[in-house]
């Protein structure tokens, strides 16, 4: 029997020969994406871990949209802090005036085509939508959470876990 959409997207991602339901795969990741919720998490663990760059900055996405614009001080720290790691990581950021919602923007400006997987956060409808496959993220907002330390391996390597 041949393989559900699904199935052929990770098969092209993941180095496996064969692929049955319920096989736990590690695929290549196409973009790796955060928000200013998990990013500072992450950014901390990848520090922890004694990693000082991202797989590939042309792949790793940081939008800013749960605190633009800032509501307070914190908050505008928190954006600054975003935006210097992304200047020092030389990944894509998206901050006040030029981003949006997260899930809209990668669909929006063509960082999500058909057949690619994208690993970030959840509200992944609007991805999947256009026949790529969304990793969870930090923010997942079912009983399944992706620690820092996962989202953070997805910069370090590019790469996901998916069963």
């Amino acid at each position: 029997m041949g393989y559900t959409l699904t199935e052929k997207i990770l098969f092209e991602h993941a180095e496996v020969d064969h692929l049955a339901p319920g096989d736990v795969v590690t695929v290549r990741c196409d973009v790796v994406m955060t928000n200013d919720i998990s990013g500072p998490m992450a950014f901390h663990t990848m520090t922890k871990m004694g990693v000082p760059r991202v797989f590939d900055p042309a792949k790793v996405v940081v939008v800013s949209d749960h605190f633009t614009p800032a509501k307070d001080v914190r908050s505008a720290n928190l954006q600054k802090r975003l935006k210097e790691w992304s200047d020092e990581q030389g990944v894509t950021f998206y901050g006040q005036g030029r981003g949006g919602i997260e899930h809209a923007v990668l669909v929006e400006d063509g960082w999500v085509v058909p057949g690619s997987v994208i690993a970030g956060a959840t509200r992944t409808r609007a991805r999947t939508a256009r026949s790529a496959r969304s990793a969870p993220g930090l923010a997942r907002r079912t009983s399944r959470r992706v620690s820092p330390t996962a989202s953070s391996g997805r910069w370090c390597r590019g790469r996901s876990r998916w069963s």
